[in-house]
């Protein structure tokens, strides 16, 4: 799970009540992450557009998880919270130990947050944020729509392979998420931003 910085540059969201707000992930088919979620694959490839682009997000209708899964993740990654971030950390089997600087930290990044909490529902998100986001791009989320359970994302420019952090919507305009080295899991406001990318409703 690493895409973004381990700190500065990860998104600075609202009030928070427990949790973090930094991230790191990696695409899934391309972008040059770190760590253990740092490859995934090449800005080029993985049916995005050449050169690490890939079609602006498009605002969808999408189907949402069952009721049950959807709680199962939010419990999941709301019973993380106070745990501390570690760049890298974290996966489908719960926290471990992250890359550097954060090889000394048991926690999760942001990613390897929102993976374990979907895998704890029976849903197999991706280890990156990049690729969380790649492999629900046709289940996209207008941020009108938000709905507990969606994943929400944030880049620095247009393409998927600039997407640095993913957070767990909740509902009531909060997020859970793991913010950046130094900080820890926790609830937080949702934000926007000019660097918001967009949401994704995961399927099973």
């Amino acid at each position: 799970a690493v895409d973004g910085p381990p700190s500065g540059g990860s998104p600075s969201g609202g009030s928070s009540s427990t949790g973090s707000s930094s991230g790191s992930s990696s695409p899934g088919p391309s972008s040059s992450g770190g760590g253990s979620s740092s490859g995934g694959g090449s800005s080029s490839g993985g049916g995005s557009s050449s050169g690490g682009g890939s079609p602006a997000p498009v605002d969808t209708t999408a189907g949402a998880p069952s009721g049950s899964a959807v709680q199962t993740a939010i419990a999941a990654a709301k019973s993380q919270r106070g745990l501390p971030y570690s760049w890298g950390g974290g996966n489908s089997r719960g926290p471990s130990y992250g890359i550097p600087p954060d090889t000394a930290i048991f926690g999760f990044d942001c990613s390897g947050l929102t993976e374990y909490a979907y895998a704890q529902a029976g849903i197999a998100i991706g280890g990156t944020s990049r690729e969380q986001y790649w492999r629900f791009r046709h289940s996209t989320v207008a941020a009108s729509d938000l709905q507990p359970g969606d994943l929400v994302f944030w880049g620095s420019d247009s393409s998927y392979t600039s997407i640095y952090h993913v957070a767990l919507y909740i509902g009531g305009g909060q997020v859970v998420h793991a913010p950046q080295s130094g900080d820890v899991v926790r609830t937080t406001s949702m934000w926007y931003g000019k660097d918001y990318f967009g949401a994704v409703r995961p399927t099973g």
